[in-house]
Protein backbone atom coordinates (compact mmCIF):
# COMPACT_ATOMS: atom_id res chain seq x y z
CA UNK A 1 0.00 0.00 0.00
CA UNK A 2 3.19 2.15 0.40
CA UNK A 3 4.64 1.72 -2.64
CA UNK A 4 1.26 2.12 -4.44
CA UNK A 5 0.95 5.19 -2.40
CA UNK A 6 4.33 6.64 -3.80
CA UNK A 7 3.55 5.91 -7.36
CA UNK A 8 0.50 7.83 -7.32
CA UNK A 9 1.88 11.13 -5.40
CA UNK A 10 3.66 10.60 -9.37
CA UNK A 11 3.25 12.63 -12.22
CA UNK A 12 2.07 9.42 -13.93
CA UNK A 13 1.07 11.20 -17.26
CA UNK A 14 3.11 10.18 -19.43
CA UNK A 15 2.13 6.11 -18.61
CA UNK A 16 -1.01 6.37 -19.14
CA UNK A 17 -1.58 3.88 -22.35
CA UNK A 18 1.08 1.59 -20.14
CA UNK A 19 -1.72 2.13 -16.99
CA UNK A 20 -4.57 0.95 -19.66
CA UNK A 21 -2.80 -2.25 -20.52
CA UNK A 22 -2.04 -3.45 -17.57
CA UNK A 23 -5.78 -2.78 -16.40
CA UNK A 24 -7.17 -4.75 -19.01
CA UNK A 25 -4.53 -7.59 -18.33
CA UNK A 26 -5.71 -7.35 -15.06
CA UNK A 27 -9.16 -7.12 -15.77
CA UNK A 28 -8.67 -10.69 -17.91
CA UNK A 29 -6.68 -11.89 -15.12
CA UNK A 30 -9.48 -11.88 -12.86
CA UNK A 31 -12.19 -13.43 -14.96
CA UNK A 32 -9.92 -16.32 -15.87
CA UNK A 33 -9.09 -16.93 -11.94
CA UNK A 34 -12.63 -16.53 -11.44
CA UNK A 35 -13.60 -19.70 -14.68
CA UNK A 36 -10.59 -21.48 -12.75
CA UNK A 37 -11.63 -21.31 -9.18
CA UNK A 38 -15.87 -22.46 -10.26
CA UNK A 39 -13.65 -25.41 -12.18
CA UNK A 40 -11.91 -25.95 -8.75
CA UNK A 41 -8.68 -25.00 -10.84
CA UNK A 42 -7.70 -22.34 -8.59
CA UNK A 43 -7.91 -21.21 -5.23
CA UNK A 44 -9.82 -18.35 -3.19
CA UNK A 45 -6.56 -16.93 -2.31
CA UNK A 46 -5.10 -16.81 -6.32
CA UNK A 47 -8.14 -15.08 -6.89
CA UNK A 48 -8.33 -12.66 -4.14
CA UNK A 49 -4.51 -12.34 -5.00
CA UNK A 50 -5.80 -10.96 -8.47
CA UNK A 51 -8.27 -8.64 -7.34
CA UNK A 52 -6.02 -6.94 -5.46
CA UNK A 53 -3.61 -6.62 -8.34
CA UNK A 54 -6.88 -4.99 -10.12
CA UNK A 55 -7.52 -2.56 -7.57
CA UNK A 56 -3.66 -1.43 -7.54
CA UNK A 57 -3.89 -1.51 -11.17
CA UNK A 58 -7.51 0.53 -11.05
CA UNK A 59 -5.78 2.76 -8.72
CA UNK A 60 -2.80 3.55 -10.70
CA UNK A 61 -4.81 4.05 -14.10
CA UNK A 62 -7.40 6.34 -12.33
CA UNK A 63 -4.40 8.35 -11.24
CA UNK A 64 -2.48 8.66 -14.85
CA UNK A 65 -5.54 9.96 -16.17
CA UNK A 66 -6.04 12.60 -13.61
CA UNK A 67 -2.51 13.30 -14.32
CA UNK A 68 -3.21 13.35 -17.77
CA UNK A 69 -6.20 15.83 -17.80
CA UNK A 70 -4.06 18.00 -15.37
CA UNK A 71 -1.34 18.14 -18.44
CA UNK A 72 -3.81 18.49 -21.37
CA UNK A 73 -5.38 21.69 -19.48
CA UNK A 74 -1.55 23.32 -18.26
CA UNK A 75 -0.60 23.21 -21.79
CA UNK A 76 -4.11 24.61 -23.31
CA UNK A 77 -3.62 27.75 -20.65
CA UNK A 78 0.26 27.92 -21.77
CA UNK A 79 -1.03 27.88 -25.53
CA UNK A 80 -3.75 30.17 -25.02
CA UNK A 81 -1.67 32.44 -22.82
CA UNK A 82 0.94 32.77 -25.79
CA UNK A 83 -1.57 33.13 -28.62
CA UNK A 84 -3.09 35.86 -26.45
CA UNK A 85 0.39 37.76 -25.61
CA UNK A 86 1.10 37.41 -29.58
CA UNK A 87 -2.32 39.10 -30.19
CA UNK A 88 -1.39 41.98 -27.92
CA UNK A 89 1.53 42.60 -29.66
CA UNK A 90 -0.26 42.69 -33.18
CA UNK A 91 -2.95 45.28 -31.51
CA UNK A 92 0.25 47.51 -30.18
CA UNK A 93 1.40 47.24 -33.94
CA UNK A 94 -1.39 48.09 -35.77
CA UNK A 95 -2.09 51.75 -33.36
CA UNK A 96 1.56 52.35 -35.15
CA UNK A 97 0.31 51.61 -38.39
CA UNK A 98 -2.45 53.50 -38.01
CA UNK A 99 -0.49 56.71 -36.68
CA UNK A 100 1.78 56.20 -39.42
CA UNK A 101 -0.85 56.45 -41.72
CA UNK A 102 -2.93 59.35 -40.41
CA UNK A 103 0.60 61.22 -40.76
CA UNK A 104 1.23 60.80 -43.89
CA UNK A 105 -2.32 61.65 -44.92
CA UNK A 106 -1.71 64.99 -42.98
CA UNK A 107 1.49 65.35 -45.20
CA UNK A 108 0.28 64.19 -48.27
CA UNK A 109 2.78 61.86 -48.31
CA UNK A 110 0.64 58.86 -51.05
CA UNK A 111 3.74 56.49 -51.21
CA UNK A 112 3.91 56.79 -47.05
CA UNK A 113 -0.04 56.63 -46.87
CA UNK A 114 0.13 53.32 -49.22
CA UNK A 115 2.91 51.38 -47.27
CA UNK A 116 1.00 52.44 -43.79
CA UNK A 117 -2.26 51.04 -45.21
CA UNK A 118 -0.63 47.85 -46.40
CA UNK A 119 1.07 47.24 -42.85
CA UNK A 120 -2.54 47.54 -41.60
CA UNK A 121 -3.95 45.05 -43.78
CA UNK A 122 -0.80 42.79 -43.02
CA UNK A 123 -1.39 43.24 -39.42
CA UNK A 124 -5.05 42.66 -39.97
CA UNK A 125 -4.22 38.88 -42.06
CA UNK A 126 -1.97 38.09 -38.93
CA UNK A 127 -4.82 38.95 -36.41
CA UNK A 128 -7.39 36.74 -38.40
CA UNK A 129 -4.71 33.91 -38.39
CA UNK A 130 -3.66 34.34 -34.97
CA UNK A 131 -7.81 34.15 -34.08
CA UNK A 132 -8.19 30.99 -36.23
CA UNK A 133 -5.34 29.21 -34.32
CA UNK A 134 -7.24 30.22 -30.93
CA UNK A 135 -10.78 29.33 -31.94
CA UNK A 136 -9.00 26.16 -33.13
CA UNK A 137 -6.83 25.71 -30.04
CA UNK A 138 -10.29 26.16 -27.86
CA UNK A 139 -11.98 23.47 -29.71
CA UNK A 140 -9.28 21.31 -29.68
CA UNK A 141 -8.74 21.48 -25.39
CA UNK A 142 -12.75 21.25 -25.49
CA UNK A 143 -12.71 17.88 -27.45
CA UNK A 144 -10.03 16.84 -25.47
CA UNK A 145 -11.08 17.63 -22.09
CA UNK A 146 -14.39 15.55 -23.22
CA UNK A 147 -13.21 12.71 -23.97
CA UNK A 148 -11.06 12.85 -20.72
CA UNK A 149 -13.79 13.44 -18.69
CA UNK A 150 -15.70 10.48 -20.17
CA UNK A 151 -12.41 8.24 -19.62
CA UNK A 152 -12.14 9.03 -16.29
CA UNK A 153 -15.57 8.68 -15.41
CA UNK A 154 -15.30 5.12 -17.13
CA UNK A 155 -12.33 3.78 -15.18
CA UNK A 156 -14.60 5.04 -12.27
CA UNK A 157 -17.40 3.33 -13.25
CA UNK A 158 -19.66 6.49 -13.04
CA UNK A 159 -20.64 6.80 -16.19
CA UNK A 160 -24.24 6.79 -16.92
CA UNK A 161 -26.22 7.19 -19.84
CA UNK A 162 -26.73 10.48 -19.26
CA UNK A 163 -23.24 11.35 -18.85
CA UNK A 164 -22.12 10.02 -22.28
CA UNK A 165 -25.06 11.82 -23.87
CA UNK A 166 -23.88 14.78 -22.35
CA UNK A 167 -20.60 14.54 -23.29
CA UNK A 168 -20.64 13.48 -26.38
CA UNK A 169 -22.62 16.22 -27.64
CA UNK A 170 -20.04 18.72 -26.14
CA UNK A 171 -17.40 17.18 -28.39
CA UNK A 172 -20.00 17.69 -31.57
CA UNK A 173 -20.37 21.30 -30.66
CA UNK A 174 -16.45 22.06 -30.32
CA UNK A 175 -16.38 19.99 -33.61
CA UNK A 176 -18.52 22.25 -35.09
CA UNK A 177 -17.07 25.11 -34.27
CA UNK A 178 -13.87 24.32 -35.74
CA UNK A 179 -15.92 23.84 -38.96
CA UNK A 180 -17.40 27.27 -38.70
CA UNK A 181 -13.70 28.09 -38.41
CA UNK A 182 -12.64 27.03 -41.66
CA UNK A 183 -14.66 30.11 -42.91
CA UNK A 184 -12.58 32.04 -41.25
CA UNK A 185 -9.86 31.01 -43.12
CA UNK A 186 -11.96 31.07 -46.50
CA UNK A 187 -11.96 35.25 -45.74
CA UNK A 188 -8.50 35.33 -44.84
CA UNK A 189 -7.68 33.85 -48.19
CA UNK A 190 -9.90 37.01 -49.55
CA UNK A 191 -7.81 39.38 -47.49
CA UNK A 192 -4.67 38.43 -48.78
CA UNK A 193 -6.22 38.77 -52.31
CA UNK A 194 -6.81 42.27 -51.01
CA UNK A 195 -3.69 42.92 -50.23
CA UNK A 196 -2.14 41.90 -53.57
CA UNK A 197 -4.39 43.70 -55.49
CA UNK A 198 -3.75 46.92 -53.06
CA UNK A 199 0.05 46.27 -53.95
CA UNK A 200 -0.51 45.75 -57.68
CA UNK A 201 -2.62 48.82 -57.81
CA UNK A 202 0.14 51.11 -56.28
CA UNK A 203 2.96 49.55 -58.16
CA UNK A 204 4.52 48.25 -54.85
Amino acid sequence: AKALAIQTDKDNSQSLQDYATALTIAKGAVAALELEHRAGNATAEDVRKARDQLTAAEVMYQDALKDSIRMQEAKAQAEMADLSLAKAGLSVEMERAKGDAQRAKRMGDEAALTRALIKQKDIQIKMAELEVKMEHAKADAAIASAKARMAQLEAEGKLTEAERISIEAAIKVAKAQKELVKVREENIKLMKEERSEMIAGNGA
